[in-house]
């Protein structure tokens, strides 16, 4: 098995150049999102995402589109509530669970999204034209254990600052119980 330890950094063709094109991706992408809401009537980045998600996933809770989005439940209720105030998305109560609301994206909202969905799935269908389904299928599979492992780095990292959390906390208790 090669590892990132096992190539030559000078290499633009090795597996060094993979995580400077993934940052040129992720980079392009941001880019690419801050264009988007001048041209869709001034839709944040986070709103366009949460349209996309909720045509493709209709009915979806707040919990849902949190976890989908990686966002707290507080700030996706806040970002299905300016969805709903600016008319892109109706919330509607579960019929079997009325505590539970239901997402539910407007005919015109829709259509945006999914134009936006369609433009950017064109430049991968553009960028993997002439590959095998052999090589899409590796590509995907490679791509997929990267999602994988940068997840379980966010989770350790998230996981390493909750001590800290909580000794600053006991901290500031026990500066508040002592007067200080």
């Amino acid at each position: 098995m090669v590892s990132m330890g096992d190539v030559d950094r000078g290499s633009e063709s090795g597996l060094w150049a993979v995580p400077e094109l993934l940052i040129r991706f992720i980079r392009i992408a941001h880019e690419l999102n801050r264009c988007e809401p001048k041209r869709e009537n001034g839709l944040s980045v986070q709103q366009i995402r949460a349209l996309i998600y909720l045509v493709h996933h209709d009915g979806r809770t707040i919990k849902d589109l949190a976890h989908a989005l990686s966002l707290s439940e507080a700030r996706a209720s806040r970002l299905a509530d300016e969805l709903v105030e600016s008319g892109h998305v109706v919330n509607q109560r579960d019929a079997e669970d009325r505590r539970q609301v239901r997402l539910h994206v407007t005919p015109a909202a829709a259509e945006t999204a999914e134009r936006i969905h369609r433009e950017r799935g064109g430049a991968v269908d553009r960028a993997l034209a002439g590959a095998t389904q052999s090589e899409i299928d590796t590509f995907m599979r490679l791509l997929g254990r990267i999602v994988d492992e940068f997840d379980a780095l966010v989770h350790e990292s998230a996981e390493a600052s909750l001590p800290q959390v909580e000794s600053v906390d006991r901290a500031r208790k026990v500066q508040h119980l002592s007067g200080a």
